[in-house]
């Protein structure tokens, strides 16, 4: 059986490599920010091909509450990250599209 917060973990590394994406895509001009999206995205896409993730279907809801994720270490770390990056997307200031509009479309939840 497959639990639900493996769903979400799956997630949240499809968000992260998402991210890593926009940068390299954002950052042509920055040779070693792209250089270390590139890496990164390449990481996760690594990871994401391990048959273990293979198996794992996207998310119908994301289990936020759950003790598991909110406790058990890895998952907490996995969830506090994409919560603080999911949060960073959504905020928004004036001149803040010209600052910060890489993932920003990408990185919320919407299933």
């Amino acid at each position: 059986m497959i639990h639900p917060e493996n769903r979400f973990i799956k997630y949240a590394l499809e968000t992260f490599k998402n991210l890593c994406g926009d940068f390299k895509s954002a950052s042509k001009n920055h040779a070693r920010l792209h250089k270390e999206a590139e890496f990164l995205e390449e990481e996760l896409e690594e990871t994401l091909n391990h048959a273990l993730f293979q198996k794992i279907s996207r998310p119908a809801t994301l289990p936020l509450n759950s003790p598991v994720l909110q406790r058990k270490e890895g998952y907490r770390e996995v969830l506090r990250v994409w919560l603080m990056i999911n949060l960073a997307a959504r905020l928004t200031w004036k001149g803040g599209e010209n600052v910060y509009s890489g993932g920003k479309t990408r990185c919320g939840y919407a299933l």
